[in-house]
Parts: C-alpha cells; structure tokens; sequence
C-alpha cells in the first residue's frame, strides 16, 4: 500500500524527520480489509522502540511512502507484510 505518492513523498519525509505528522491515503487493496483505498492514514514519527506486532509502518523506498503491517518483533528488526 502505497499512502502517498511520489510526488509527495519529498514533503512527507521532511514533515517525519522534522517531527511532524502528515496524512496519506491508500492507493490499493493489499491491505484489505484493514485498510481500504480510500481510507487515509495520520503517518507520525515514532522510535523504534515503540514499534509494536500488529503496527502499520511506513518506509520510504524507491521515492515513495509504503505503508506495511508488522507481523513480528525480534531485537535485530522487523518482519512486514
């Protein structure tokens, strides 16, 4: 799922590292039916200490905001799905 697209992922990133929250909506059904096109999500900044199974977190690859469910917590990372 793709939240904001790469046209504004540049802003989002820069709102997220400045500490500050942006919202983004989703653009596929990947996610369903927990999270639907045309629902929109509030991105905010967090530690990775914070980061709870169950989550959604969002990753900036390839010029874009990706949105993932983390499935598992381990002490060397992150499993998404």
């Amino acid at each position: 799922m793709k939240p904001v697209g790469a046209n504004h992922a540049v802003v989002a990133v820069s709102l997220l590292r400045d500490g500050m929250a942006c919202w983004g909506g989703g653009v596929s059904w990947s996610m369903a039916p927990f999270v639907r096109p045309s629902d929109r999500l509030l991105i905010q900044p967090i530690g990775p200490r914070e980061i709870r199974r169950g989550d959604l977190v969002a990753v900036h690859r390839d010029g874009e905001i990706v949105v993932h469910r983390v499935v598992a917590c381990q002490t060397n990372g992150y499993w998404t799905k």
